[in-house]
């Protein structure tokens, strides 16, 4: 299970980055994060701009994810604390976390829930 912990740097695309923790071991690739915006009931909105699927990858509890905003190849390191950390990446060229009142989402979406429909031309 994942937590996210922090979203830090906003709007500096070099740095941008979700901080979420590994609560209980878990594939990230049955996860989805989203950002949206607030209305002025302080409701979430409908708007999900950003949508960002987790690779398939196994995460053991104690362990840290931080997903950059930037362009990136997966790589794992250690946090300033020795636990381990995968560093995955959004792939943007701009920043997700920019207007005040963002709010980030995260989804547990088990690949074998998932249903898709590739949508074709429109007929005539």
């Amino acid at each position: 299970m994942l937590k996210i912990v922090n979203v830090n740097n906003t709007g500096v695309l070099q740095s941008e980055h979700v901080f979420l923790a590994v609560q209980a071991n878990c594939n990230l690739g049955d996860y989805l994060l989203t950002d949206s915006t607030y209305g002025s009931d302080d409701e979430p909105s409908n708007k999900l701009r950003h949508v960002f699927f987790f690779p398939k990858l196994e995460v053991k509890q104690g362990q840290y994810v931080v997903l950059w905003t930037q362009s990136g190849r997966y790589s794992a390191g250690a946090t300033t604390t020795n636990q381990v950390q995968h560093n995955v990446y959004w792939g943007l060229k701009e920043t997700v976390w920019n207007v005040n009142g963002d709010r980030a989402f995260l989804f547990t979406a088990p690949r074998a829930q998932r249903s898709s429909l590739t949508v074709g031309p429109k007929k005539r």
